[in-house]
């Protein structure tokens, strides 16, 4: 009998993405479906009976750790995998001393997904011991970037609470390099980020927070201000790298600019993240602004630009260097987007090179 598979999760992406790694790679199972939440979960577990059920932590409403016993109900026998943004002891061992099976941290990747359906014949993920070694600095810091990238401000915090702690109570000696450490987490942050809407909100913010605490005397006054930094880092994250289809499209716009130059199509660049092509069309829409036809168009044009610009190739050279076999198609392309012919504007740049 088939193995079949629910996900309860309030991001859409997350069953879109596992119903179609499960459709490639494990025809075997069967994707019943998904909730967006706990509720919706229990009355399909209900109704459905599946044998897998992948299941947020984070929920509007009722949230995954509660949902767990319900679910049990509901469906007797199921195995419960959890899906969760944070690497937090607690949060784990409370999963699965509820009855789940098995967690996957999130962005969940495909081999995620398939490592954790050849673990259901495997025994279950022990608890946790009770007593677990005290983490270290790079393991506190890991978690406050994990809080943020995550998009929960109130983890942050707490997040943030827990890495000054380990200097101690801070005095005028010691402030002065707990200070540099915070900015220099800050720091590369901002540097790293990498979704569509959070570079330059998190580059401002790191720069605010530079300015307050570099003269910075008083000891008490670093952790209020640490924790304000975090909180509206990790708001920034939940509006953009927070939401799983902004690092989506972000990753797709990589693509795009580093393949515009082949024959590129958009089941291609849909496949690469798991997703159908109908439904990637209407997202690259909704938070580019534009048709994946159009972004491809001015990317290709953008650089058409440049080489028509800087060097002496031939018109049909041009084309084919940005992924057009016949340069009567570019020069139709190319005249829409800038009224002027490939060659009317190459003439043009070297009348005016500036």
């Amino acid at each position: 009998m088939p193995l079949t598979v629910l996900v309860v999760d309030d991001q859409p992406l997350e069953g879109e993405m596992i119903a179609l790694v499960l459709k490639r790679d494990r025809p075997d199972a069967v994707y019943v479906g998904q909730a967006l939440d706990a509720a919706d979960g229990i009355r399909m577990a209900s109704l459905l009976n599946p044998g897998l059920i992948f299941l947020d932590i984070k929920m509007p409403g009722m949230n995954g750790l509660t949902a767990i016993s319900h679910l049990h109900r509901a469906s007797p026998g199921v195995h419960i995998v959890m899906l969760t943004a944070f690497d937090d002891f607690e949060f784990l061992r409370t999963a699965l001393r509820a009855g789940a099976r098995d967690y996957l941290l999130k962005p969940v990747r495909p081999a995620d997904i398939l490592s954790a359906l050849d673990r259901l014949d495997a025994p279950a993920v022990p608890l946790p011991p009770a007593e677990v070694p005290l983490p270290s600095p790079d393991q506190l810091w890991s978690r406050l970037r994990q809080a943020i990238h995550g998009g929960d401000p109130e983890q942050a915090q707490q997040a943030v609470r827990a890495c000054l702690s380990y200097y101690g109570p801070l005095d005028q000696r010691t402030l002065i390099y707990t200070c540099v450490r915070c900015m220099e987490f800050a720091s590369a942050l901002a540097c790293s980020a990498s979704a569509v809407q959070s570079v330059d909100g998190l580059r401002f913010l790191y720069q605010e927070f530079v300015l307050e605490v570099s003269s910075l005397k008083n000891p008490d006054l670093l952790e209020p201000a640490f924790a304000n930094y975090a909180q509206k880092a990790a708001d920034i994250f939940s509006h953009s790298a927070g939401d799983t289809s902004y690092r989506q499209i972000a990753a797709a716009k990589q693509y795009i600019n580093e393949h515009f130059h082949e024959p590129l199509q958009m089941s291609e660049v849909a496949g690469k993240l798991y997703l159908s092509t109908a439904y990637f069309s209407r997202l690259f829409k909704e938070k580019i602004g534009m048709t994946f036809s159009d972004y491809l168009a001015s990317c290709r044009v953008e650089r058409a630009r440049q080489l028509l610009a800087t060097t002496d190739l031939s018109i049909s050279e041009v084309a084919n260097a940005i992924g057009y076999q016949e340069a009567n198609s570019f020069s139709r392309l190319f005249k829409t987007r800038t009224g002027q012919s490939p060659s009317e504007y190459r003439a043009s740049r070297m009348r005016n090179p500036g």
